[in-house]
């Protein structure tokens, strides 16, 4: 769960392993996801499936720049968990709508999760934690419910690539160890998996998927720092040579170019 005061206008476009539920507390924002542009006022929702490519959009001229949002961060292992408990399903759905405006309802759910969370002196007491995981649990289920293929599995995500020789590239992508420092494939060699010219392969895979295939590969070693530097006390420094980049300074700017924080400041937020 992250709180924001203002969406960063100047974020390179990036994914996260997880799936993304933001909701625009207050002002107005904009942001793209999936090739759509979005402009969200308060009470409007913005869900972005795993790994699914989305970016902040700086503001319009004479638009008000003051806003406030709050995010969740959901493990696909827990939504499939959650949804095994409550609906006897054992896949992971996916959203097929990234912009839900105007939910109320929802917007009070969070809401109701931030304020219990604040209420309570011992955030980590067993009374606190079972209040919050109680509300995730409705909010969830919900969301999944009106908005995901959650009851009609063939119905098209919104992270969907419709171009069969990148999806396989993608996958392949995809399969990759992100903390080893092995070699990243060539753009020719992926080329070579999906079966297409290198240039042909290079304009295919931004239009498709919104970022380039190096852009990809580097993205997909920022996913796996932003999981250590969350989860462990591992120094910066050897977060950076884990994923596979040459120093520390290299890394720290890639990051904050990315994700509008430094690593420092990213692993701040998830202590406080």
């Amino acid at each position: 769960l992250c709180r924001g005061a203002a969406r960063p206008a100047d974020q390179a476009p990036h994914f996260h392993d997880e799936y993304v539920i933001s909701l625009q507390l207050r002002g107005e924002a904009a942001c793209r996801v999936g090739g759509e542009s979005l402009r969200l006022g308060p009470g409007d929702f913005v869900l972005i499936n795993p790994q699914q490519v989305h970016a902040a959009e700086a503001p319009r001229v004479g638009e008000e720049a003051e806003s406030e949002y709050v995010t969740l961060y959901v493990e696909p292992r827990l939504v499939a968990a959650l949804l095994d408990d409550v609906e006897g399903e054992t896949t992971c759905p996916e959203f097929v709508t990234a912009h839900a405006p105007r939910r109320g309802d929802l917007a009070r759910k969070l809401l109701e999760i931030l304020e219990v969370a604040a209420d309570d002196g011992d955030p980590t007491s067993e009374s606190t934690r079972a209040a919050v995981e109680g509300a995730m649990q409705e909010l969830l289920v919900a969301i999944f419910e009106d908005f995901s293929n959650l009851r009609i599995p063939m119905q098209r995500s919104t992270a969907r690539v419709g171009h069969r020789k990148v999806a396989q590239a993608l996958e392949f992508m995809r399969s990759l160890p992100r903390a080893d420092g092995s070699p990243r494939p060539t753009t020719e060699e992926l080329a070579a998996v999906a079966g297409l010219s290198k240039f042909h392969f290079i304009r295919e895979f931004e239009r498709h998927v919104g970022m380039t295939p190096g852009a990809y590969l580097r993205m997909l070693r920022l996913t796996e720092a932003t999981r250590l530097l969350r989860a462990t006390q591992l120094r910066v420094s050897d977060i950076a040579l884990n994923v596979g980049f040459a120093d520390h300074p290299s890394f720290s700017r890639s990051f904050t170019r990315t994700m509008g924080m430094t690593p420092v400041a990213y692993r701040r937020i998830w202590a406080d």
